[in-house]
């Protein structure tokens, strides 16, 4: 028997059936001394060189399976707060950004002045205001929204770590929700800076109001298992009735959750407002949500679509979780390879997972086919191999902005992203704003990976 029929008969033996609901605790990551289907294109930086990671073994729920990925050696430095903390913490707060000198006025029928697109990742000489919301809530005329920027945010971190942002997460408040525009570490203690985003709400461009906010983020985190996905800026003592209200300042007062494949993959590769809006907008269709503004996060608090997630996040989550040294995950739906998501650390991934898992879920359940037939198998073979060619494909570009260094691989099946921090990165404020990057961490945060 030849060496290569003998690897794939290894990775063979665990193709399982991915419509079998996995609820009960799975076995850690297993080693494995099988040597890594071999890759072109040149290697990946050491530290997500394809040797330095386990794939384990597949958990299944319906239609979506999930592959663990662990470290061979344990990665548990915990350098990063993620929004999520900072916003529960109070220590990060984001704000809409008016537009330097901007007058606003009323418009004719006081409808929102035209929004103009912009480029989020081009550098504002200008000077750039920051529009900080008073904590109780100020009463701020709808025109005032006018003058906001549609693709920057002014956000402050002023807490003792460097803040991980991530493309496609998604914020609530202001004049419309946005999703973070690029992979973005924000220093400790930064001045206020500003941050590329992209609009996830086509159809408002103003106040949402108070009792619209409230159900929102209620609904949002009516279940146990969606709470732990749905961070909220409350301060000690202050009401849901004072976030909304800041929310209607100009304020971003929580995240939800993820945008799905498609739509991350807009952000990162497209990096087009109108191919966001297009990404968003499938989604909600699928999905059967209609709000009127078109609202990305009407899928993680619509009712009914709510109630499609919570099995898949009951099943996966913790199993997933657990696991020793996990650092990431492969993704496959209806038996195909999906997504990639792997991180510098085991503390950082199971920061990030809860949020992951809702946006593979809501890709999962927008993708089931006959109810009554079996999805499709997928196996450990391929996922290696998939997370094989995200890794180590040939270099599409190799670019850095903020600080941040970004490879892009494009592969025949898959195109990948992997960001590191300049280790000469400078905390030089981005568009004027001061703040910036933690200069001197160096080293790689986070590779994604989506199929073609």
């Amino acid at each position: 028997m030849s060496r290569e029929l003998a690897g794939l008969i290894v990775f063979g033996v665990l193709i399982a059936g991915c419509g079998q609901p996995t609820t009960r605790p799975t076995k850690p990551i297993a080693d494995t001394d099988e040597k890594p289907p071999a890759t072109a294109g040149g290697a990946a930086s050491d530290q997500f060189a394809l040797e330095n990671f386990v794939v384990g073994e597949p958990i299944r729920f319906e239609n979506l399976t999930v592959f663990p990925v662990a470290s061979r050696v344990p990665k548990n430095d915990d350098r990063f707060i993620t929004l999520d903390e900072g916003l529960k913490a109070g220590t990060v707060e984001i704000h809409e950004l008016a537009s330097g000198a901007v007058q606003s006025m009323p418009s004719a029928n006081n409808e929102p002045a035209e929004r103009k697109e912009t480029d989020p990742f081009a550098e504002d000489s200008e000077a750039i205001e920051h529009q900080a919301a008073d904590p109780d809530g100020p009463d701020v005329p709808q025109s005032d929204f006018e003058a906001n920027d549609v693709n920057a945010l002014s956000l402050v971190n002023r807490s003792d770590k460097p803040l991980y942002l991530m493309p496609g997460e998604v914020i609530i408040g202001g004049s419309q929700d946005r999703t973070i525009g690029c992979e973005l570490v924000i220093a400790a203690h930064s001045q206020p800076t500003k941050v590329p985003v992209f609009c996830v709400e086509h159809g408002r461009w103003g106040r949402k109001g108070i009792e619209d906010t409230l159900v929102q983020i209620s609904n949002a985190g009516a279940s146990r298992v969606l709470s732990e996905s749905v961070s909220l800026s409350v301060a000690p003592n202050q009401s849901l009735d004072q976030v909304a209200q800041q929310a209607d300042g100009g304020k971003f007062v929580a995240t939800v959750g993820h945008l799905g494949k498609s739509a991350r993959l807009a952000v990162q590769s497209d990096k087009s407002q109108a191919a966001v809006w297009d990404e968003v907008a499938e989604p909600n269709s699928k999905s059967g949500v209609q709000p009127d503004s078109g609202a990305f996060t009407a899928n993680y608090s619509d009712a009914e679509t709510v109630k499609r997630l919570e099995p898949y996040l009951e099943s996966l989550q913790i199993p997933v979780a657990k696991q020793d040294q996990v650092v990431g995950v492969l993704i496959a739906i209806n038996g195909k390879m999906e997504s990639i998501d792997v991180f510098e650390s085991t503390p950082l991934f199971r920061k990030v997972w809860p949020k992951l898992l809702k946006s593979y879920t809501l890709d999962a359940v927008n993708a089931t086919e006959d109810a009554t037939a079996k999805p499709a198998e997928c196996t450990r073979a391929a996922a290696l191999s998939f997370l094989a060619e995200a890794l180590h494909a040939n270099v599409a570009s190799s670019d850095s902005e903020h600080g941040i260094g970004l490879v892009k691989r494009d592969g025949q099946h898959v195109l990948s992203f992997t960001s590191h921090i300049e280790p000469a990165a400078s905390p030089a404020g981005m568009g004027g704003m001061g703040g910036g990057m933690g200069g001197g961490m160096g080293g790689g945060v986070h590779v994604s990976g989506f199929s073609k």
